[in-house]
């Protein structure tokens, strides 16, 4: 099995997106530059798909979808590289995928921030996409000032705990039917009842 060294990947995607057409396409997709000069992330790299939402990078130069990577942190960015759990690669237009399929969210530390503490909260952002989520990024901000949600089908696991507690505030109004559906509890599925032959013709 190969070992996957997230941070040398996220080194070589910051590399990549050095040089002036690189920078360009990057903002060309929405991401600022300040949210990159300050840790938030923003490399770039080609990717190939891996089959569900897992990606790797691509083996040779010229090949692959161009992607913005963005390193997910278990709290404010930019922390330890032991730290790094995952990356992101941001295909806009073609959605999100992980490196390690480990990540739920981006931007996990605005989770604790918003969570109750003495009676007191702040409300919760959800952004659309990582370029929304980049763009409201600001220079006292290390990436807990809202999240965006990687694997949808895993937030009520992520943040349910949070229902009642805490107001969600999304950036626009799709990301808010869509958190909305997949906080609300699933109904129960009926219970499959069997007689047996016997207990039938006894009846």
């Amino acid at each position: 099995m190969t070992t996957i060294d997230l941070f040398d990947e996220l080194d070589d995607a910051i590399a990549r997106a050095q040089p002036s057409a690189a920078r360009a396409w990057r903002e060309a997709q929405g991401w600022p530059r300040s949210a990159a000069l300050q840790g938030i992330g923003g490399g770039v790299a080609r990717i190939e798909f891996c089959g569900g939402d897992l990606y790797q990078p691509a083996d040779r130069e010229g090949v692959g979808t161009p992607a913005i990577i963005i390193p997910c942190w278990p709290g404010p960015a930019p922390d330890h590289s032991d730290d790094l759990v995952d990356l992101l690669a941001w295909v806009p237009g073609a959605g999100l995928f992980t490196r390690r399929g480990i990540a739920d969210v981006l931007g996990e530390e605005a989770i604790r921030q918003s969570e109750p503490c003495m009676g007191i909260t702040r409300p919760l952002r959800i952004f659309a996409d990582p370029g929304a989520w980049a763009r409201a990024h600001t220079w006292n901000d290390r990436g807990d000032h809202g999240l965006v949600v990687i694997r949808w089908n895993r937030v009520r696991a992520t943040l349910g705990h949070l229902g009642g507690a805490v107001e969600f505030v999304a950036s626009d109004v799709a990301t808010g039917r869509r958190l909305r559906e997949a906080l609300q509890p699933k109904a129960p599925a009926a219970p499959r009842i069997l007689v047996t032959a016997a207990e039938q013709v006894a009846a």
